[in-house]
């Protein structure tokens, strides 16, 4: 399939949109789908480096003159022209494309509407901001959003579960479990975002150099305003490390003990590795987010316009509190949400995983207690109420741990659920029992396959009784290999 992306990236728009749909192009291009990139030239522009990473880029006419947004809010004048203008130099210049990614602030229902009707497209687009969309399937990473948020739209993938960032954030993220703070010289990360507009970093360093005892990495690129003011100001500093790029943040990330940046796409791969955070919003957009994490335990929310008041209390409540926010932190984001996404965009399974919540309990335990499903249970015996409600409150807080519910997309009915619980460093062991209503629907070696697709990276045991013919057939097909007559394995792809 051919794949475009109309995104751009400029000193007011930042880099954050460029690098999501970064992440969504490298797992296309991955596939064998053909992928390009559809761009305005603007100062700050993002064009280069999409080149560099391998991916075809359309410049859109530039018969403008460059005018500085309102205000911070100014969604439209991102776009340096008027929405249908936009529209029509994007369909004079793709051709033919087979699904359209948007992912713009001034980019909606209108532009949607007017690009879908003429080239009869699948259009997906990215947002978190609820705003209206002419589009096939929705794709909100913002922590706590609810499909329902959304109006008109067939298919919306919403909250952190879906955070579009690099497979290499998931691949690391079994060796932040063991996260523990430097208790000499604790490392910390200081990311206020690609342009850092307003120079908050250097507000940051000066309200916590003088009083606490730490090694701090400043990450500021050439396109901030200010990359020579801090380049220099750092230079002169001891325990201060200033450095204009990084390709590899996951280990960045996992090098460090503290993170203090703004809130925007990057929470989601501090979360990930466990990163306790302290979040600055410098942008509106990014309020809601920054209120979501602190509120849930995840990090501690800073305002600009309360740095030098609140900076260093928060830097000691994190320490104080280190191990919470570590595990909050990981609760928010699991690193699959690519997987996910792509899986939702090609799979051709009427079926879909998500996440079980609190309001699954008494499903799963009316499941649990079938005869068929205690027949060829590790535990014949029906657990009580108060057993299973207090072991599944237990899973579904569990940040290593995986618990799923099979859905039938088309009808929306429950067929089964899956379990992947932690052994050991990159191994599980999985747990799947369905419906006791849609046994023989072969909807077992469907799961099976969903969990293949989400889950690549790990190792996956499966323990079944040796009498348990139907499972052993199930997990052998699904392309398990057996070890004895009770386990089969899973490797990691």
């Amino acid at each position: 399939m051919k794949v475009a992306f109309r995104v751009d990236a400029s000193s007011y728009i930042g880099s954050g949109h460029v690098m999501r749909c970064l992440v969504i192009a490298d797992a296309l291009r991955n596939a064998g789908h053909v992928v390009e990139f559809w761009c305005l030239q603007l100062s700050g522009n993002l064009i280069d480096y999409i080149e560099k990473r391998g991916h075809d880029v359309g410049v859109l006419s530039a018969s403008f003159e460059e005018c500085i947004p309102n205000q911070d809010g100014d969604y439209l004048g991102w776009l340096q022209r008027p929405i249908l203008v936009d529209a029509q130099d994007f369909i004079d210049c793709v051709g033919n494309v087979d699904i359209l990614i948007t992912d713009h602030y001034a980019i909606d229902y209108e532009w949607q509407e007017f690009v879908g009707s003429a080239l009869s497209c699948k259009i997906v687009a990215i947002d978190d901001l609820c705003r209206n969309h002419f589009a096939d399937l929705v794709v909100d990473q913002t922590f706590g959003r609810k499909p329902t948020e959304y109006q008109g739209v067939a298919t919306v993938l919403s909250g952190s579960d879906y955070a579009l960032i690099s497979p290499r954030f998931a691949h690391l993220r079994e060796q932040a479990f063991g996260r523990s703070l430097t208790m000499t010289k604790p490392k910390v990360l200081i990311t206020m975002g690609a342009v850092d507009i307003h120079n908050v970093t250097q507000r940051v360093l000066e309200n916590l150099l003088e009083h606490v005892d730490a090694e701090f990495t400043v990450l500021l690129g050439q396109n901030s305003p200010h990359f020579e003011t801090i380049k220099k100001y750092c230079a002169d500093l001891e325990y201060v490390n200033h450095i204009d790029f990084c390709d590899d943040m996951p280990c960045m990330m996992l090098d460090h003990d503290i993170s203090i940046g703004a809130p925007g796409s990057t929470s989601w791969e501090r979360a990930c590795l466990g990163l306790p955070s302290i979040i600055i919003p410098i942008a509106e957009n990014q309020k809601d987010v920054a209120k979501s994490l602190a509120e849930n335990g995840a990090a501690i929310l800073v305002n600009v316009d309360t740095i030098s008041k609140n900076l260093k209390a928060a830097y000691l409540e994190l320490l104080k509190n280190y191990s919470n926010y570590h595990q909050r932190s990981l609760a928010i984001c699991d690193g699959l949400g690519i997987n996910r996404v792509v899986q939702e965009l090609f799979s051709t399974n009427n079926i879909t995983l998500e996440k079980a919540k609190l309001k699954h309990i008494e499903l799963i335990y009316k499941w649990q207690c079938h005869p068929q499903t205690r027949r060829f249970s590790n535990n014949s015996n029906i657990p009580g109420w108060d057993e299973h409600s207090n072991w599944m409150k237990r899973k579904l807080s569990s940040a290593s741990d995986y618990f799923y519910l099979a859905v039938v997309k088309d009808s929306k009915e429950y067929c089964g659920a899956l379990r992947l619980d932690r052994e050991s460093v990159g191994t599980y062991i999985v747990s799947i029992f369905l419906n006791p209503e849609c046994y023989g629907r072969g909807v077992g070696g469907e799961i099976l396959s969903l969990l293949d697709d989400i889950h690549p990276d790990i190792n996956i045991k499966a323990v079944v009784l040796k009498e348990n013919t139907a499972s052993q057939k199930l997990f052998y097909k699904s392309g398990y290999s057996k070890i004895n007559d009770g386990l089969f394995i899973r490797k990691r792809k």
